[in-house]
Formats: C-alpha cells, sequence, structure tokens
C-alpha cells in the first residue's frame, strides 16, 4: 500500500481502527494492520491517518453505524496515536 500511494502522489496513507461489539478480531487486525503500515510508512517518509470509528451493534442499528458516544470515541483516539497515527480522523461526536 505504501508504495501505490508513493506512486499515486498521495497525501497519505489510511487505515481503519475499528471497534465493533462482539467483534474483538475485527479491532486485533486493525491493529496488525498499523502495526506493519507504521514502519512502511516512516520509511518512506508518507505520514500515516488512522481513522478510528466505534460502531453501534448491528441489532439496535440495522447495520453497521457510527456510534458517536464520546466515551467510547476517545479510547480509540488515544490508541491511535499511541500506534503511531501522524493524523487522525474521528467521526464527530454525539
Amino acid at each position: 500500500p505504501v508504495l501505490q500511494a508513493l506512486r499515486l502522489d498521495a497525501a497519505c496513507v489510511v487505515v481503519n481502527l475499528f471497534r465493533i461489539p462482539d467483534q474483538p478480531e475485527v479491532a486485533d487486525q486493525c491493529i496488525q494492520n498499523i502495526l506493519t503500515l507504521k514502519p512502511a510508512c516512516d520509511a518512506a517518509g508518507m505520514p500515516l491517518m488512522v481513522e478510528p470509528l466505534v460502531f453501534q451493534p448491528n441489532a439496535k442499528a440495522g447495520g453497521y453505524m457510527v456510534d458517536g458516544d464520546l466515551q467510547k470515541i476517545i479510547p480509540l483516539v488515544r490508541q491511535a496515536v499511541e500506534l503511531g497515527a501522524d493524523i487522525i480522523k474521528a467521526d464527530p461526536t454525539d
């Protein structure tokens, strides 16, 4: 992804950091993706943008709908910072 971003003259590489109720394996995979991309981005001088997204339960929202609860978003944003995000794009809160 980093080489493709360089070829396309992209401003940054974007990766998601999902928190989906009852699906911790998705969050784990997101973290692994970030940990893989960060060193490659640093080596190429390409900024890494992490987009933390907290979802509502499917049963409540009828599909993947963003949860605007500040108390759920803040820890995910902090985790993005700790994982090395150069840029963070977070959804607005309720």
